[in-house]
């Protein structure tokens, strides 16, 4: 885990503490103005990882969220493919189930949260880093251009792969607006009639009150505007 310069927390895994100002304003910012998406970028893998989930995948999650994760990270992942760009990858990477990461403020609010990963800036730049055999990253991109692939960090990665495929995603979106409005609206609606069977929610030891107090305020925090009930909208 990487320990910040200000505060002794990683910044990614805060989306259930809400302790950084950062993770509060996402928060606050995504309650306003109620995105069908928000997409992460990240600086944690070589080339460029587009987020679906390998399982264990949480049963919190609504399967419209899921299949959403791979509809578009197949679409990402083909374009580029398809214009021979290497190292293009998904699956092999993030299970799907821990809900504190920063885009699961948007998962957990019925929303599409989703992430890439590119290699980092530094200071671990790996000069010239090629794909080993039998990794199943070349399985995605054809093999003459999998056996040429190097890499010299986020500088290089980021715009000859992670800001196309940006492209590539946003493009797909809007010219499936209807479908990913239509998805997030029945997502909304699941989610209030899941919640009509009862609140799944566990504060903890009734002797320690300051853990309860604080997941209290948490949830009055992040509730939805309007809402009568701040516990209403928890469905981790």
């Amino acid at each position: 885990m990487y320990w910040g310069k200000y505060v002794a927390h990683d910044n990614n895994r805060d989306g259930m503490g809400q302790y950084l100002k950062l993770t509060q304003n996402i928060t606050r910012t995504l309650l306003e103005w109620h995105p069908t998406i928000l997409h992460d970028l990240h600086e944690a893998q070589s080339y460029l990882y587009v987020s679906t989930g390998t399982g264990p995948i949480t049963t919190r999650s609504d399967p419209i969220q899921v299949n959403e994760w791979w509809l578009l990270a197949e679409t990402e992942v083909m374009e580029m493919a398809k214009r021979g760009v290497p190292g293009v990858w998904t699956y092999g990477f993030y299970d799907g189930w821990v809900p504190n990461y920063l885009f699961w403020i948007a998962m957990t609010h019925n929303s599409f949260g989703r992430f890439y990963e590119v290699q980092s800036y530094g200071p671990d730049i790996l000069d010239n880093l090629k794909l080993q055999p039998g990794s199943h990253q070349p399985r995605m991109v054809p093999a003459e251009s999998a056996a040429r692939v190097h890499s010299n960090g986020g500088r290089a990665t980021t715009p000859t792969s992670r800001n196309p495929a940006l492209l590539f995603a946003l493009h797909q979106v809007a010219a499936s607006r209807e479908l990913y409005l239509e998805n997030y609206w029945m997502k909304n609606k699941r989610s209030v009639e899941k919640g009509k069977e009862g609140l799944n929610l566990r504060l903890g030891d009734s002797r320690r009150p300051a853990p309860q107090s604080g997941s209290c305020r948490f949830c009055e925090f992040a509730a939805p505007p309007g809402s009568r009930d701040p516990l209403s909208w928890l469905q981790l």
